[in-house]
């Protein structure tokens, strides 16, 4: 049955082209495995025997049976055949795909050195070629059955079940951050069959058991080749003969070739810069929030970045591998607060990059204005705000109290008073600076009074020349009821036709009464009404307004003197001795 059923396939295989390669060799019986005993049963056969090693008389490597009930054939020459084996042997492609791997992964795999597990394997092997066979172990040679190496076969069925898994990470795109270290475990426990074939050169790659460590370096496309570990340089080998038992040599299985994709990515973390109470990129009165300067924080506390806030009011990081951040404040510029808070940021892959709006707080200044006039409060009294450079800041009004008070960032400002009462001066411009200590300023303002200089000037009603010669008057307050007292003077004499008065306030409803007239000069009964009111139209010397009156006087008709009877008293002083009058004469 055996040489009918090889003549078939040897004629098959030489009609497809197969043929033998050069794997030809001879086995022996080698040593026998003490104390394990193995009982072949099948229909019409039965055998007991103490197992023990066949190698391949080249090179002392295994090979396994492949047909328990066949005679051994020793130290002559078999035919071997490296492709389309299961032809040879007479199997089904399963059959042949199964013994393989259990020939891979029993006797000589990882820790499977001992020669149980040569036996082990054969059986295996044996139960799957004549599944309607018996293989078994017994106590002693043909005794009793025993299941000593269950757990044994176990884990070996488990390894080829397990051939075609591959680590769980496999089918993953992996997202690592830059400059990073990640360590990837493989929960299917494969990965130690397995190795690096290749790699992108950005990234470092090792394999320890189960466990694979990738270390990223830039942001390049990135991979990872691996392929299952080799325990053997050729396929698996079939050695036939036509009278004498076919025999297997174990070797590669299916080969297993994975490559993963790395996507190495970084993070950065953008800082806007804003006011804190306007919510805007703009410093408020003089501050400035550019220059600012925020410190990056590792996990471990190391400062991994420092950003400078620049003209745009914002700062970007540098390139940042993936985890927690802590960002502080180092450095405020003038005007404004440094910011103590702590912020956290996570970046990872979900979460590339992430953007703050940090606000600073400006310093301020409250500023409590109370107006008066006549040490009344004054309401109603507008001033207008001016900044450094001369623009308008806000207006502000005196509420019914005669107050204003106003909040002012840091800076320096000029208060412009815009009216007042009448007949009332505003006060002179006036500046007021915010620093980091100001807490509350206080002005009391005080209106003075309008006040103007005023010269009544006397002239000749004919000529309109100024009348040198001096004239006398009075001044009489008609709201007050009384005369005008200046200097502890109620009258006032004109110096070379003119009195000057200097800094009256609020003269309203004034009369002039002229109470002597120059000499040669009719006495001007006529009084004169006249205000000092700054809504009248003066003119200025300097900065001080100036109210003229002229005031004329008619001619006496000239009396003639006789130059004799005049007698001298003092300088441009006469006598008349006539009548007596004391005159005062002009040259």
């Amino acid at each position: 049955m055996k040489k009918l059923l090889l003549a078939l396939m040897l004629f098959f295989v030489s009609i497809t082209g197969v043929y033998a390669s050069n794997y030809d060799d001879a086995f022996y019986g080698a040593e026998k495995i003490k104390d394990i005993y193995i009982k072949k049963v099948s229909k019409d056969k039965t055998q007991a025997k103490q197992p023990q090693f066949i190698r391949k008389k080249s090179d002392d490597g295994i090979g396994y049976c492949t047909e328990p009930f066949e005679v051994m054939k020793y130290n002559e020459n078999y035919k071997s055949y490296s492709e389309n084996q299961e032809k040879h042997l007479g199997i089904s492609k399963q059959a042949w795909d199964k013994i393989t791997k259990i020939a891979y992964y029993g006797y000589g795999y990882k820790n499977h050195k001992e020669d149980k597990w040569y036996s082990i394997t054969q059986i295996m092997i044996w139960r799957v070629i004549e599944p309607d066979a018996e293989f078994y172990f017994t106590d002693k040679l043909n005794g009793k059955k025993i299941d000593i190496y269950d757990k044994e076969i176990k884990q070996i069925e488990k390894l080829v079940e397990q051939n075609n898994k591959v680590p769980s990470f496999s089918f993953n795109d992996l997202t690592f951050s830059i400059n990073s270290t990640n360590t990837l475990t493989d929960s299917g426990k494969v990965l130690e069959d397995y190795e690096i074939e290749s790699k992108s050169d950005n990234i470092d790659v090792k394999i320890s058991g189960n466990k694979m460590t990738v270390t990223t370096h830039d942001e390049s496309a990135s991979f990872i080749k691996l392929k299952r570990k080799e325990n053997y340089n050729r396929p698996s080998v079939v050695f036939v003969d036509n009278k004498h038992q076919n025999i297997m040599t174990p070797g590669k299985i299916s080969k297993i070739d994975i490559t993963i994709k790395v996507n190495v990515k970084s993070g950065t973390i953008k800082i806007n810069k804003l006011d804190l109470d306007t919510n805007k990129k703009f410093p408020q009165g003089e501050g400035a929030l550019i220059g600012s300067v925020y410190n990056i924080y590792d996990s471990n506390n190391k400062i991994v970045d420092t950003l400078v806030i620049d003209n745009n009011y914002e700062a970007t990081s540098i390139k940042l591998p993936f985890g927690k951040y802590i960002i502080k404040e180092s450095k405020s510029m003038q005007g404004y607060k440094l910011d103590l808070n702590e912020y956290e940021v996570v970046l990872d892959k979900n979460n590339t990059h992430k953007e703050l709006n940090l606000k600073n707080e400006v310093y301020k200044g409250k500023i409590e204005i109370y107006k008066y006039y006549d040490e009344k409060l004054e309401e109603g009294v507008s001033f207008e705000i001016y900044n450094k450079e001369g623009k308008t800041v806000k207006i502000v009004t005196t509420d019914k109290f005669g107050k204003i008070d106003i909040t002012l960032p840091y800076g320096t400002y000029k208060f412009h008073q815009l009216n007042s009462m009448k007949n009332y001066k505003c006060v002179d411009d006036f500046t007021v600076k915010i620093d980091e200590v100001t807490k509350v300023k206080r002005f009391d303002l005080h209106d003075e009074k309008f006040s103007a200089k005023i010269i009544i000037k006397k002239k000749d009603s004919q000529t309109g020349e100024r009348i040198v010669n001096g004239a006398i008057f009075k001044i009489y307050d008609i709201q007050e009821e009384k005369y005008l007292t200046i200097d502890h003077k109620d009258e006032f004499i004109t110096i070379n036709g003119i009195i000057e008065i200097i800094g009256q306030e609020n003269l309203a409803n004034i009369v002039s009464e002229e109470i002597k007239a120059p000499a040669g000069y009719k006495l001007n009964k006529n009084k004169i009404y006249f205000e000092v009111d700054d809504e009248n139209e003066f003119k200025y010397e300097g900065e001080v307004p100036v109210l003229e009156i002229n005031i004329n006087n008619e001619k006496e008709k000239e009396e003639v003197v006789p130059k004799t009877g005049i007698s001298f008293i003092e300088k441009d002083i006469y006598i008349l001795e006539e009548d007596k009058r004391k005159i005062k004469l002009t040259k």
